[in-house]
């Protein structure tokens, strides 16, 4: 229930740059309105990465009222990771693929929650009920996701710079097209 009030939170922050003119408003064609999401999904991505981080520490406080904390953190992560991967699937890949890649990573989701169970007993056997290891790895492997909205937000950088670089040469060849044209004018 707790979902429903936070699930929009996601689309705010996907809409932001929009709404604070951190982005101007594209128009044009699909794919740079396509280009403009990308963008704006970087915020999303690096609130995310940042909420899982937030949960992998509290999570490895062994204190009740952190523990608190840590059951409100992952409800509202749960609804930001499944939001926003629907969002950024159905931005970054074509509506044709959707299904299939949305089912593909839903599928490779389930067969790593599936470690739960190896990492559950290797903290009871050869750890003897001690997973600081455990916390701190995964800690460090979650810390690595920032690549993700990084490697968005350079791409966009370098498609924006291509579009600006065909822009001006589509220019400079319009400006050199004009004074090879003979003139239309005709003697009589």
């Amino acid at each position: 229930l707790c979902s429903l009030v936070v699930g929009p939170g996601q689309g705010f922050f996907f809409s932001t740059p929009f709404f604070f003119c951190f982005l101007p408003p594209t128009s044009g064609s699909a794919s740079s309105h396509r280009l403009a999401d990308m963008k704006s999904a970087v915020l999303s991505l690096t609130i995310t990465i940042t909420q899982c981080i937030l949960f992998s520490i509290c999570a490895a406080i062994p204190v009740l009222p952190v523990q608190y904390f840590t059951f409100v953190l992952q409800v509202i992560n749960r609804s930001f990771l499944y939001g926003g991967h629907a969002a950024f699937t159905a931005i970054g890949f074509p509506p044709c693929h959707f299904g299939k890649i949305y089912g593909m990573l839903m599928s490779l989701s389930a067969v790593i929650s599936l470690l739960q169970y190896a990492c559950f007993a290797l903290v009871k056997g050869p750890m003897h009920g001690n997973p600081i290891y455990i916390n701190i790895g995964f800690i460090v492997l979650v810390s690595v996701a920032y690549i993700h909205p990084i490697n968005v937000y350079f791409h966009c950088r370098q498609e924006t710079q291509l579009r600006e670089a065909a822009k001006t040469l589509q220019v400079e060849v319009l400006a050199v097209g004009e004074k090879d044209s003979p003139s239309s004018e005709t003697d009589i």
